[in-house]
């Protein structure tokens, strides 16, 4: 009967080593208060908030378009100088 016995996936256990649940508790009320009394706090400055929103549509075109260019151009100057390499190749043989 082991051929129709599944094994279960392992469950996802961290219990984190250094938490102290009453601090984090305290730290959360007092910033929810300091927000409600409208006092700035010197860390709200450092935060990091991401300008994400139409970053796809906007900025990102420009970007991919320019790369897009630059590997054609590329691959075109690449072409050339097989093609100018083959044309060589074949003068230096077949016409001599």
């Amino acid at each position: 009967m082991a051929f129709f016995h599944l094994k279960q996936p392992r469950k996802f256990n961290y219990r984190p080593i250094y938490y102290d649940e009453d601090k984090e508790m305290h730290e959360e009320l007092v910033a929810n208060a300091k927000r409600d009394l409208g006092i700035k706090d010197e860390n709200d400055s450092k935060v990091y908030r991401p300008q994400i929103k139409g970053s796809f549509r906007g900025g990102g075109d420009k970007i991919s378009f320019n790369f897009k260019r630059r590997e054609a151009k590329k691959s075109n100057a690449r072409m050339i100088l097989i093609l100018g390499l083959l044309l060589l190749l074949l003068y230096l043989f077949f016409i001599r």
